[in-house]
């Protein structure tokens, strides 16, 4: 399991499930909301004892009725690890738009916590997602993710800002 291009299982396998539910609200507009586990190993000194990841989201998404092809999404997203030894829980906020070509589609996302890993030192951190998605025969599709983390005074966190990708 990758998160942000960072395993979360010291590159071991994972076992995941996720629970989602969603419903209009107008004809243009959609509430929605997850909840998702994963089992997690980590090597860093303050996160040791972790061994489960649950995360729960939701927001609005929708398209804009004057714009065709044009999407957005406005949401929050928490992260906790239950039973560890050191609190790091924190939530994001994100905001996104999209758009679709036909023969592709784009979308860029902005997630920003003023409190990453509810670290001491109160570590503001902001994410930029880019991601195209190019559409294949028989139903799949080719999928290319760039991804920028940008977190303010490093130091409980204990990695520099970095670039992520994934095809």
């Amino acid at each position: 399991y990758n998160w942000r291009g960072v395993s979360q299982t010291t590159d071991n396998w994972s076992v995941q499930a996720e629970l989602d539910y969603s419903v209009n609200v107008t004809e243009a507009t959609q509430f929605y909301i997850s909840v998702w586990g994963s089992n997690v190993e980590y090597e860093t000194a303050f996160r040791h004892a972790e061994t489960l990841e649950l995360d729960a989201w939701g927001g609005f998404r929708g398209s804009l009725p004057f714009a065709e092809g044009v999407t957005w999404d406005l949401g929050a997203w928490g992260y906790t690890w239950p039973g560890q030894k050191t609190d790091i829980d924190f939530v994001e906020v994100y905001a996104g738009l999209g758009y679709d070509f036909g023969i592709a589609s784009i979308k860029g996302k902005i997630f920003y916590s003023p409190d990453t890993y509810n670290s001491p030192t109160e570590e503001d951190s902001q994410y930029y997602t880019g991601d195209v998605s190019i559409p294949l025969p028989k139903g799949l599709s080719l999928g290319l993710h760039v991804g920028r983390w940008e977190i303010d005074n490093n130091t409980f966190v204990g990695y520099p800002d970095y670039t992520d990708w994934k095809i």
